[in-house]
């Protein structure tokens, strides 16, 4: 009798597999409709050099209406077209391990354009279905089309976490339905199994396994590249300053700038961030304290409108254009850490230096990088800011900001702000 035993990868949870690869298939469709499949460590890295692409150069990939799909191999992924029906497998065969003993590694990936087609088995010798329930997601193991009761899968937890959970005598768990715009579920299989694999003998093989949702909205159409939409989409809903959005807020504030006393109010709405100080109040100290509006310089982006950069290439961070703001955004990781957008001086720039999670597990912020160019792209000024919250409450508010403004010249100054009498308002 062949012995099955079901088990679950993650990049932490096997310290043999450190920085571990899995396959994941990204089914893309709107605009720019292609398959991409990449070997990576979720389904949000695209760092995968030329050399990770050339592992999976030889992997198999079909859709329910064609048994076999053209691949293209470029610099950071496998390509193939986009299937009718919104749903994608790819599979290949890693090759014979040796970890105390020998296996043959399988990986075994299927991407879904829609939750909707999660639920449907494709034909993978280990396989996840994902059946919406209301609010919950259902969740079933399968090796060989049939349930894995016990098995042990990872999934979604919050904004960016992960729990393990372990399916029931049927292989199914239920899970709370994750609200990101993109996720993946992960697990393994493993079965005895005697043979060889280029003359070299193996008692056992490993299958392990992913399913990549692009959970879209199919009533908004995206009018860039899906891939960017869904990435900047994601990262959005990760973020603790994003969440606040579409909260409208002010507040006062004070302090000093150079030893110079400050006030004013602050105004945050779904148009940004905008701060108003008195007439009276030296150029200077006008122009350095209005650089804490880049706080919130991504309020104004459309993930809709996302397209990748120009000349897309294999890296730790994914550039995103945003044609509609005139923005450039990086992405990494699921956060925003570079944001750069046009301001009436010139253009404005916004490097996250710094980060924590809140008590969502979400992305917060809590040292940034804010840098004016001039249309020349002569640097104007730029301010190092560190912020603090006062509180887990929402709307996640900033109470002090505090930094660095670094002049033109490199005479620096040091400030301290105050954020006060915090008043949600309707504009």
């Amino acid at each position: 009798m062949t012995r099955i035993a079901i088990l679950v990868l993650t990049v932490g949870a096997i310290t043999e597999l450190s920085h571990a690869h899995f396959l994941f298939v990204h089914v893309l469709g709107d605009h720019r409709p292609r398959t991409e499949i990449h070997f990576a460590e979720s389904c949000w890295d695209f760092s995968a050099d030329p050399r990770m692409v050339s592992i999976i150069s030889g992997v198999k990939a079909w859709s329910p209406e064609a048994p076999l799909l053209e691949t293209n191999r470029t610099p950071y992924a496998i390509v193939t077209a986009a299937p009718n029906h919104g749903v994608a497998c790819a599979a290949f065969t890693y090759g014979l391990m040796r970890r105390g003993e020998a296996f043959l590694l399988e990986y075994e990936a299927k991407g879904v354009d829609s939750l909707e087609r999660a639920s449907t088995a494709s034909g993978l010798v280990a396989e996840i279905l994902a059946d919406p329930i209301d609010d919950r997601l259902g969740l079933t193991v399968l090796h060989q089309g049939v349930p894995a009761p016990g098995a042990e899968i990872v999934v979604p937890d919050g904004p960016t976490g992960t729990q393990t959970l372990k399916t029931d005598s049927s292989g199914r768990v239920e899970i709370s339905r994750p609200r990101t715009p993109l996720f993946a579920i992960r697990a393994m299989v493993s079965e005895s199994r005697d043979g060889a694999h280029e003359g070299e003998p193996f008692d056992q093989v490993r299958y392990y396994t992913t399913l990549t949702v692009h959970a879209r909205d199919p009533k908004s159409e995206t009018m860039g590249d899906p891939l960017a939409s869904a990435i900047l989409a994601d990262a959005t809903s990760c973020s603790a300053v994003a969440a606040t959005l579409p909260v409208n807020w002010r507040g006062r504030i004070q302090g000093r700038v150079g030893g110079r006393d400050v006030r004013g109010t602050m105004v945050s709405s779904t148009d940004g961030m905008r701060i108003s100080v008195p007439d009276s109040t030296p150029t200077s100290v006008r122009e350095g304290i209005e650089m804490l509006e880049g706080f919130r310089g991504t309020g104004t982006m459309v993930p809709g409108d996302a397209v990748l950069g120009d000349g897309r290439e294999a890296a730790p961070d994914l550039v995103i254009a945003l044609p509609q703001n005139d923005a450039i955004v990086r992405i990494a990781d699921r956060r925003i850490v570079s944001t750069s957008y046009p301001i009436e001086s010139g253009r404005r720039r916004i490097d996250v230096l710094d980060w924590s999670l809140d008590h969502e597990q979400r992305h917060l912020p809590t040292r940034v990088l804010i840098t004016d160019f001039a249309d020349d792209d002569r640097m104007i000024r730029s301010a190092i800011v560190t912020s603090t919250f006062s509180s887990d409450a929402e709307p996640r508010v900033p109470d002090r900001f505090a930094g660095t403004l670094i002049g033109r010249l490199g005479a620096d100054e040091r400030f301290s702000v105050q954020l006060t009498d915090v008043r949600l308002h309707t504009p």
